[in-house]
């Protein structure tokens, strides 16, 4: 494998683990979501998970459309978190108060 460009750096991880990105964006996700979460609740008192969950999951929807089209996200991954992210995003519509 060829690691002396950007893209051969970033795939370089997929040869051991070829969920590595699927797992750096969950990860994504689980602080975006904390942080949006905790922020709400310091700020108004009270705080809406699933809104915190769902502005989470467009940022990790975006975050790994961009990683598939620079090659360093398979289908598979880009698959799975487009439909977690998109049945979290659902809930969160037909659960608002």
């Amino acid at each position: 494998m060829n690691i002396t460009d950007l893209q051969g750096f970033l795939t370089f991880p997929l040869i051991d683990n070829s969920w590595f990105w699927g797992q750096i964006m969950l990860g994504l996700f689980l602080v975006f979501t904390g942080i949006l979460y905790f922020e709400e609740r310091q700020r108004k008192g009270s705080a809406n998970f699933m809104s915190a969950a769902a502005v989470g999951s467009i940022t990790t929807i975006v975050l790994s459309a961009v990683g598939s089209l620079l090659g360093i996200i398979s289908s598979l991954v880009l698959t799975v978190i487009l439909t977690l992210g998109g049945l979290i995003i659902f809930v969160w519509f037909i659960s608002k108060d």
